[in-house]
């Protein structure tokens, strides 16, 4: 991973999630629609809580100073899937999973007096942000369905970095101290080192505690690079605000749009279909959807036509494959591994 000379971009994941972020700083400024959604999430905590350990570089914690200073540096950086850009480790990833970006941020106004560490972790102050994740990016509605549904628990870690060592420091947890290792003195260098990648290592503290890297340290800047989205947790404080979307599944815009795209620019993948008994056939199904969303079926048409519904995602529940997939797009009942499915199958058309 890219950073200082010797040193190493950090992750912390976020863990907890719930579906819509009421209010807050970005309310009524982004509007989620068939093709984007938007997660909002707090990370970054700021010392004295300290999140690790990281992917590298061991344990790691921000002052409030520096992320005040530098949190407009995320706006605009790649959100990809599980860190999986290439730039970061060109020997094990093949290509970047890069599904959105980062399109806001924000932090509290300084307090009067300058900022300080506060007294516990319950104080400490979180980084807010807003990401926009593109639902057609391969695996980007799969990661999204499965958390809001409650199927899987998404994660969000921050990828981030220094230009120098003067923008590093070193957290003292028995002193709660942050020491910029300018300022160091001989015995706490000690206690730094490098992996066998050359990353810089922070050891324990005189007591046993772990010590933390502080990027930025207290005057200088934290470098933003991204976020990954991963499955694998480690700053317990962090949360996920919100996922906006149109809705998660079933007769949303979005799966209709998804399907209506389909019919108009891939016949040929529209015309496959599994044939489910005592229902129309799905071509069928998706122009009564369609009539239905215009208003031109009501009552007992809409109830015949929830009930053929229920009836095909029922019957094609274990069945996996193109021909299964295509079938729930049409009826309404599409899922993100359908979509994904849906989507490899395009992508191997496009190669011929």
């Amino acid at each position: 991973m890219r950073g200082v000379p010797g040193g190493a971009s950090v992750s912390f994941p976020v863990r907890h999630a719930r579906l819509l972020a009421e209010g807050g700083p970005f309310a009524g400024k982004y509007v989620p629609d068939a093709t984007k959604a938007y997660v909002e999430f707090e990370i970054c905590h700021s010392l004295p809580f300290v999140a690790g350990p990281a992917q590298v570089g061991g344990y790691c914690g921000f002052h409030p100073a520096a992320l005040s200073r530098s949190h407009e540096g995320l706006r605009h950086q790649q959100t990809n899937l599980n860190h999986m850009i290439r730039a970061y480790d060109p020997q094990n990833i093949p290509r970047d999973r890069i599904i959105g970006a980062v399109v806001d941020t924000y932090y509290p106004p300084e307090p009067d007096g300058g900022w300080v560490i506060p007294e516990s972790v319950d104080g400490a102050i979180p980084l807010l942000v807003l990401g926009v994740v593109f639902k057609q990016a391969q695996g980007a509605m799969d990661m999204l369905t499965k958390h809001v549904e409650g199927k899987q628990t998404w994660s969000v870690s921050i990828e981030c970095t220094c230009a120098s060592l003067d923008d590093l420091g070193i957290w003292v947890p028995d002193k709660q101290e942050l020491v910029p290792i300018c300022q160091a003195d001989d015995a706490l260098l000690e206690k730094l080192s490098r992996d066998a990648s050359g990353h810089i290592q922070v050891g324990n503290d005189d007591l046993g505690s772990p010590l933390a890297l502080c990027y930025g340290a207290i005057s200088g800047n934290i470098i933003f690079e991204g976020v990954g989205y991963t499955t694998s947790p480690a700053e317990s404080e962090a949360e996920i605000r919100g996922i906006r979307m149109s809705a998660s599944a079933g007769m949303s815009d979005e799966d209709f749009s998804f399907a209506e795209s389909l019919r108009r620019s891939w016949p040929s993948i529209w015309r496959l279909g599994v044939a489910v008994a005592g229902v129309p056939k799905s071509d069928t199904g998706f122009t009564i959807w369609a009539k239905l969303r215009a208003g031109g079926f009501k009552g007992h048409a809409a109830g015949e036509w929830a009930a053929c519904r229920g009836k095909v995602q029922a019957t094609l529940k274990p069945m996996t494959g193109a021909a299964a997939a295509v079938t729930r797009l049409k009826w309404g009942v599409a899922t993100g591994e359908d979509r994904e499915v849906i989507e490899g199958v395009k992508a191997q058309r496009r190669r011929r």
